[in-house]
């Protein structure tokens, strides 16, 4: 029952090729036209009787308590609201199975809410239909009978008219204009408003203001400058005293606001939002057939700076799972522990195709070779082969996120003209966390520490023994950092000196360089020869305390791009068994699952 999505509407427009007369972009259009289209696909007649049954069930909403409880009341019970769209079909008069079906849709996606805004948008289409242009003007008060016939008069002498289409004139008021008009037909707006002069006003008085500031702010950076040289010329004898610590970055000021009542609001404005809301306006996705070849699809994420992306079957049109870097680092650890020539595994290499990856036999130099070999033989886990539907709930997505040790969960939707699968985006932790901290403000309210709510992987807080994190040296080998990537399904390694303290961080994008260029060989290299090779383009390795606060944390995450933060001690600290843990001595590592994990509040147990 819940996987009706829009296909209850959209299933009767697949039988026949029916076009809506114009492209509607928003959510409650796209609901509208897929009845549009299924109504017209019927009969011209079906299509006119929907339009009268939309337009008496809007009409109906504000005279029945009933039904507006049913547009408005979200905790309603599936079968209440099922008892109340009967009622509401029955009090509207409304007897088309399509009409009962849009209801029945925008009810199981929980969009009921939008009902009224789905019937103007239907209205639309029929206008559209009919070969109406819908022209709406705007004025901040009522407009009086003289001025609103002279405007009609003009529009029905306008170039519109002499195309033989019907004027159909909306006037509404809208007080924040202040005055004037604003007029809007088809595609065009003309705005004569006051309140967009004003606008335009208020930017240039803006423009001049911070020219004004910049100036002054710059006259008091020089004779600071002044000011500080004089001081320290007079200084020059006294010796310099260490600042103890380090400032402690986005700090956000303390608030008597509830943690777990934060963590709540989180979670309902996630409950609300559909993954499409988080798609930035414009983006580019990386999508490969499975015919393609590993190498030449290593070389193209390199080349588009990206770590992952969809997989798409030509042969049978559907989603075929992910390609990240755990499959590449689980090929090399494979080639390293069975082969004994480095130039047969990269002729093997050469030959295996994304399609041998997602389990599809193809005959190498080696043996019939499919991911699930090399995966059984290094003993990792298969490929998630999770996906969502772009209309469910973020929340929903993000439990689904964390039951993927991909960490990556396609937004799939599906083409009732084509009949296929359609891969929209992909989404991410780092995108989930970075729509939270610019969209939440109840991020501020999260002053718990990471220790406080044991967000991460911590330490031995007994003695400096670093179990069970995963760390290296610079003298440990790739191969031995590589290992530790597929045996505990991690994406990096901190690398620490003699006494604990971070030095520097080995993550599984490092191995792509070695994968691309074929140097198989390189895995008996350490870490420090195979630093030396990596991309200037590196970030460097961000660092916090156990005690930073959650809202600190995501204060950071809107700021700049977190895989992980490594956790290190802000002083030295006496151990219970007398050892002292240095300042900059390694913690805990708390990676961005972890602290998606405790927003959703997310358990380990498996969800259908």
């Amino acid at each position: 029952m819940m996987n009706r999505s829009f296909n209850s509407v959209r299933g009767y427009a697949t039988q026949a090729k029916v076009s809506p007369p114009i492209t509607l972009y928003s959510l409650p259009g796209k609901y509208a036209t897929a009845a549009y289209t299924a109504a017209l696909k019927e009969s011209p007649k079906s299509l006119t009787q929907v339009a009268t049954e939309l337009s008496g069930l809007k009409a109906s909403i504000p005279k029945n308590d009933k039904l507006l409880d049913l547009i408005t009341n979200p905790t309603l019970s599936n079968d209440a609201r099922v008892q109340g769209i009967e009622e509401a079909l029955k009090f509207s008069g409304a007897k088309s199975e399509i009409t009962k079906n849009l209801l029945s849709t925008l009810s199981e996606n929980g969009r009921l809410a939008s009902t009224s805004k789905v019937v103007e948008e239907f209205e639309k289409l029929i206008s559209a239909h009919n070969g109406d242009v819908e022209v709406v003007v705007e004025s901040a008060q009522e407009l009086d009978s003289k001025l609103q016939s002279r405007l009609e008069a003009t529009l029905k002498n306008s170039s519109i008219a002499a195309e033989g289409k019907k004027i159909k004139f909306v006037s509404k008021v809208n007080p924040a204009l202040l005055g004037g008009l604003v007029v809007e037909f088809g595609e065009k707006t003309v705005d004569l408003s006051v309140a967009s002069k004003v606008n335009k006003l208020n930017n240039l008085i803006k423009r001049d203001l911070k020219l004004i500031i910049n100036t002054f702010v710059t006259q008091i950076n020089l004779i600071l400058h002044k000011y500080l040289a004089l001081v320290s010329s007079s200084l020059m004898s006294t010796p310099a005293i260490p600042i103890q610590g380090r400032p402690r970055r986005n700090t956000v000021q303390r608030t008597p606001v509830d943690h777990d009542k934060s963590i709540e609001a989180i979670r309902t404005f996630l409950q609300s939002k559909d993954c499409l809301s988080i798609l930035p306006v414009s983006s580019k996705m990386i999508v490969f057939d499975t015919r393609l070849q590993v190498i030449k699809a290593l070389n193209a994420l390199v080349q588009n700076g990206v770590v992952s992306a969809p997989l798409w079957s030509s042969v049978e049109s559907k989603f075929a799972g992910m390609l990240t870097i755990s499959d590449l680092v689980h090929l090399m650890q494979y080639y390293y522990a069975t082969t004994s020539s480095y130039e047969g595994a990269a002729d093997d290499v050469e030959q295996l195709t994304l399609g041998n990856l997602r389990g599809e036999f193809r005959l190498v130099a080696l043996a019939w070779l499919t991911i699930q070999d090399i995966e059984t033989a290094i003993e990792v886990l298969p490929p998630p082969l999770h996906s969502i539907h772009p209309m469910r709930p973020l929340l929903e997505a993000c439990h689904i996120l964390m039951t993927s040790h991909a960490r990556r969960l396609p937004l799939i939707d599906h083409d009732d003209r084509t009949d296929v699968e359609v891969v929209l985006s992909v989404l991410t932790q780092y995108r989930v966390l970075k729509f939270i901290a610019m969209n939440c403000k109840e991020t501020l309210g999260l002053q718990k520490t990471l220790l406080e709510l044991n967000i991460g992987t911590y330490a031995s807080n007994s003695d400096t023994s670093l179990e069970p994190l995963a760390v290296a040296t610079m003298d440990t080998t790739v191969f031995d950092v590589v290992h530790q990537f597929s045996a505990k399904g991690i994406s990096a390694v901190p690398i620490v000196d003699e006494e604990g303290a971070v030095i520097n961080l080995y993550e599984t994008v490092d191995v792509i360089t070695l994968v691309r260029l074929g140097s198989y060989q390189s895995l008996d290299l350490t870490i420090s020869s195979a630093l030396a090779q990596r991309s200037a383009e590196f970030p460097g390795v961000i660092t916090c305390s156990p005690k930073e606060t959650l809202a600190n944390v995501f204060s950071l995450i809107a700021k700049r791009r977190v895989h992980r933060l490594v956790m290190v001690e802000d002083e030295d600290k006496t151990l219970p068994n007398g050892q002292i843990r240095r300042k900059g001595a390694l913690v805990g590592i708390v990676a961005l699952s972890d602290i998606l994990k405790h927003v959703i509040g997310f358990k380990d147990i498996s969800i259908n």
